[in-house]
C-alpha cells in the first residue's frame, strides 16, 4: 500500500498539441501546486490519446507536446516527490518507457493508498460505469494482450490514424446514450467499498466534479470525482484534513 501524508490528485486533463492552453496550464500546475505535496496521483487520460511511447520519438506538434509533459513529470520526481500514474481509456497504452523516463509508478485500477488516516481506492473511474455495455466490450478488446501488440506492430501514422477515428466515432456513439448510462452504477461503487474497506475513492473520468456520499453498511463514505481540465481544470487535495477540491487560478 502507498503511505504518504499528503498528496495531489488529477486527471481528464487530455493534453495535446491542439489545446496549448491546456498543456500552459498543466505546466503551471507541475511548477506550482504539484510541489505542495510529497505525491502526485495522475488517474488516467493525462493525452487525449496515446498511439503508443514511440510518439516520443516523432517529429511532430504532438511529439513536441508529449517530450514537454514528459520533461515536466520528470523533474517533478527528480525533485524527490513520488510520482503515481493510472492510465484510461484514451491513454491506455502509456507504456513502461514513458514511465521509466518520467520516474512514474505505474498503477492498477483499485490501487490502495494511505494518506494521513484516510485509506482511499484510486481508479480512472471507467470501471465503475457497468451500465455502458458497449464501452465495456470495446474496453475488454483494447485492453487485451493481443490486441496491444497487434495494434502496436502497427506503423505510427496508421496508429494516429486508428485513434483518430476511435475518438470520432466514441464522440457518435455518446450523443446516442443517456448520462446515466455513462456515470458510474451505484451498486459497482458500493461493491468497491465493500471489497477494500477504503473510506475514500478518487476517480475521474465521468467529468462530474463532485463529493458524493455512499451508505455502505453503517458507514457514509466519500467518493470524489476529479474536474476535467477542457475548460479550467483542478485538483484535489488529500491530507491531515481530509479532501478538498482545489480550482486552478487563471483557467
Amino acid at each position: 500500500m502507498i503511505l504518504l501524508d499528503s498528496a495531489q490528485f488529477i486527471s481528464d486533463l487530455h493534453l495535446s498539441s491542439e489545446r496549448p492552453d491546456i498543456l500552459r496550464r498543466f505546466l503551471e500546475f507541475m511548477h506550482g501546486p504539484a510541489h505542495e505535496a510529497p505525491g502526485l496521483f495522475v488517474l488516467g487520460d493525462l493525452f487525449e490519446y496515446w498511439p503508443g511511447d514511440d510518439l516520443l520519438d516523432q517529429d511532430s506538434a504532438d511529439g513536441e507536446c508529449s517530450r514537454i509533459v514528459l520533461t515536466s513529470l520528470a523533474e517533478y520526481s527528480a525533485s524527490g516527490r513520488f510520482l503515481y500514474l493510472l492510465v484510461g481509456n484514451r491513454d491506455f497504452l502509456i507504456g513502461r518507457r514513458f514511465c521509466h523516463a518520467t520516474g512514474a509508478s505505474l498503477l492498477q485500477d483499485g490501487e490502495m493508498a494511505r494518506i494521513s488516516s484516510h485509506t482511499i481506492e484510486v481508479l480512472h473511474g471507467d470501471a465503475l460505469c457497468t451500465d455502458d455495455h458497449d464501452y465495456q466490450q470495446f474496453k475488454l478488446l483494447v485492453r487485451s494482450t493481443e490486441w496491444r501488440e497487434q495494434f502496436l506492430a502497427k506503423p505510427l501514422a496508421e496508429r494516429h490514424a486508428a485513434m483518430t477515428d476511435m475518438r470520432i466515432e466514441s464522440e457518435q456513439t455518446k450523443s446516442k446514450r443517456t448520462p446515466a448510462s455513462m456515470n458510474v452504477n451505484p451498486e459497482a461503487v458500493a461493491r468497491e467499498f465493500a471489497r477494500t474497506n477504503a473510506d475514500l475513492m478518487v476517480h475521474g473520468h465521468t467529468h462530474q466534479p463532485a463529493c458524493n456520499l455512499h451508505s455502505v453498511g453503517t458507514r457514509t463514505l466519500e467518493r470524489w470525482v476529479l474536474p476535467a481540465w477542457y475548460e479550467s481544470g483542478g485538483y484535489i487535495r488529500i491530507d491531515a484534513a481530509g479532501a478538498r477540491p482545489i480550482p486552478l487560478s487563471g483557467g
